[in-house]
């Protein structure tokens, strides 16, 4: 039985959302976030981003899964990945659907060969786009009933680290730290709205 508890899986994903399985012990699934520095097409980011994908449990968390991302992480080959889930030794890697024929083949090597290194097992892998998951007929049938939803209601993917992804972004907002009605005070300097992050010299610490 899955018990999900914002467990922490890897030194090297953060845990962003973690659903719990239903009454049937079915649906779990976590979503996650990592640095990145290669984008989907596996050429290299000019800066560093932060790519967001899931994870689609099946009747257990399989720590092994965690074991092979950090591998794929290592050799460069998560970033078109949107979703990943294993099933009775297969495992369905869901890819951007805006990679090239060369790169899916280039990743279905990588991820083949990184599947049959799952600890104490021999999984194979099979890669498939995003545009075609509704329509799967393989993957097992918490893949064919759940994969589709998580895609649609969760932003995964490569986007630019900004403010929005600092973890205290609330707490920092001009209304936090001015009060409510800091919407109506007069701006004195234009430097207040081109960057937030300008204090005035006269400020004493």
């Amino acid at each position: 039985m899955i018990t999900v508890n914002e467990m922490i899986y890897s030194r090297f994903l953060h845990t962003e959302f973690e659903q719990a399985p239903n009454d049937d012990r079915e649906g779990a699934y976590s979503i996650f976030s990592t640095q990145q520095s290669i984008n989907y097409d596996l050429t290299h980011l000019k800066t560093t981003h932060i790519q967001t994908f899931a994870v689609l449990w099946d009747d257990s968390i399989d720590t092994r899964l965690i074991n092979l991302i950090e591998k794929s992480i290592i050799q460069r080959a998560l970033s078109p990945v949107k979703l990943l889930h294993v099933s009775k030794g297969t495992m369905m890697v869901v890819f951007d659907k805006n990679i090239s024929l060369e790169i899916r083949q280039k990743l279905d090597e990588i991820w083949q060969d990184l599947s049959a290194r799952a600890l104490y097992d021999d999984w194979t892998a099979e890669l498939i786009s995003e545009a075609e998951v509704e329509n799967a007929t393989s993957g097992g049938p918490a893949l064919r009933t759940y994969a589709q939803a998580i895609l649609k209601h969760h932003d995964l993917g490569i986007k630019e680290f900004t403010l929005e992804h600092f973890l205290f972004a609330d707490e920092w907002t001009p209304e936090a730290v001015f009060g409510h009605g800091v919407r109506n005070r007069p701006v004195r300097d234009q430097r207040e709205v081109d960057d937030p992050d300008w204090f005035e010299d006269d400020i004493a610490f």
